[in-house]
């Protein structure tokens, strides 16, 4: 749940800064985050799913909240520093499923 949750905060400042369009930041994740997750993982409970989707609405209300606080170069120095935290993660799980 939690790198869905930084995965949807990434993707929303992403797609406000791009498009400057609110109702599209909010959106736009949640349908490619929140579906992908709800189609390939094993079945859920619907208690899962409500997680899935309180803390996708959370992320996505953070980012668009952090947009109007902050300037566009810190945001985007944010997103900079989760996507690498992302890709860390991404290298971490890659090598504990090889060894």
């Amino acid at each position: 749940m939690l790198n869905n949750m930084s995965l949807t905060f990434i993707f929303a400042m992403l797609v406000e800064l791009t498009t400057d369009s609110k109702s599209a930041s909010i959106i736009l994740p949640m349908v490619t985050v929140c579906l992908p997750l709800l189609w390939t993982a094993r079945t859920f409970q619907y208690i899962e799913i409500v997680e899935l989707l309180i803390t996708s609405i959370m992320s996505v209300s953070m980012s668009v909240m952090l947009i109007g606080m902050l300037t566009n170069q810190v945001v985007w120095l944010i997103q900079i520093s989760l996507v690498f935290v992302e890709v860390l993660l991404f290298l971490s799980i890659r090598q504990l499923s090889s060894t």
